[in-house]
């Protein structure tokens, strides 16, 4: 039985030192956005598709009231095209 070719990338989102009050950098989108493009675009020269985009999240609790949510990454799934 012939299964295609599989390649799984994470992709890590750069973490801030910041404390929790301060703002995140608003280039943070732009830096990831600009990752994700570049890994795409040098699995499709190698000859895979992407396959999908996946969110890893995490939660945060501050000072033992305050539980947020939030995005540590992507792991990104590519199908080798034949």
């Amino acid at each position: 039985m012939d299964y295609p070719n599989y390649k799984v990338e994470y992709l890590a989102l750069s973490t801030q030192s910041k404390k929790w009050y301060e703002s995140r950098e608003s280039s943070l989108p732009e830096q990831s956005a600009s990752r994700l493009e570049k890994l795409i675009l040098e699995y499709d020269e190698a000859g895979f598709d992407l396959f999908s985009v996946v969110p890893i999240t995490d939660f945060a609790t501050i000072h033992s009231s305050y539980t947020g949510a939030f995005t540590k990454g992507f792991m990104v799934t590519f199908k080798k095209r034949h």
